[in-house]
């Protein structure tokens, strides 16, 4: 029987017999795991020079395990509220804690607080920037005869529409299948528009439903961004 924590437990004891913190994380850890998952693992080693990821693949999973130790994990939390993508945050805040030292509910408190607080909002810049890019693929998708471009062109455009979405309301990013799971949680309605109009050019090659709601998310900040748009090239002082 594959039983994800049991499974977790032992692979604790022989592979990280002495680390301090374990937590089991992900679709594992809340009995949401299929005969495809893996086991995510916080691991907080003592004294790890270096952060790492590792995957092995023991007792009937495939694990990926994050070590780190107590200097470290700060750092990496930091790193996750700059680019919105709070993944481990998530890992220590909703996991179950399989080796306790006395530090784990410090670090799930961290975690929590970290994701209730949100990302920081994004200057004005980052704002014109994502329209400037949503604008040229909407240009680019109206513009395009080539089927096997327009693919890829609708790709990177509801890749875009997610983020802005998320990012112009204050909310996190996430990645994969948690871009989704991040979109259904702040607005169902604008996540089954979005799925709707993928669904009707994926069948049809009908455009115009992505293109109407591409321009709806921009409206209320001032609509396409093109002319007059100016980026600076970061150029290295001598």
């Amino acid at each position: 029987m594959r039983t994800a924590e049991h499974a977790a437990r032992l692979f604790i004891g022989k592979c990280y017999p002495s680390c301090r913190v374990a937590i089991l994380a992900g679709s594992a850890s809340e009995g949401k795991d299929t005969e495809y998952s893996d086991l995510d693992l916080v691991i907080f080693e003592h004294n790890e020079p270096r952060p790492y990821r590792r995957t092995y693949n023991e007792f009937g999973w495939t694990i990926e395990a994050f070590v780190m130790d107590h200097s470290s994990y700060r750092k990496l939390f930091m790193a996750g509220i700059e680019a919105a993508l709070p993944s481990l945050q998530r890992m220590c805040a909703e996991g179950i804690v399989l080796k306790d030292d006395g530090t784990a509910e410090g670090i799930r408190e961290e975690a929590r607080s970290d994701l209730a607080s949100g990302p920081f909002p994004w200057a004005d810049e980052e704002l014109d920037m994502a329209r400037y890019r949503i604008s040229e693929d909407i240009s680019d998708l109206s513009g395009s005869s080539d089927r096997e471009e327009s693919l890829f062109i609708v790709q990177e455009l509801a890749a875009k529409l997610v983020e802005f979405v998320l990012r112009a309301n204050g909310r996190w990013l996430g990645e994969g299948k948690w871009a989704l799971r991040m979109l259904k949680q702040y607005d169902a309605a604008f996540s089954q528009a979005l799925t709707d109009s993928l669904e009707e050019f994926y069948a049809s090659n009908d455009r115009k439903p992505l293109l109407r709601l591409a321009d709806e998310v921009l409206r209320p900040f001032g609509g396409r961004l093109a002319e007059g748009h100016i980026v600076y090239a970061e150029v290295d002082a001598e």
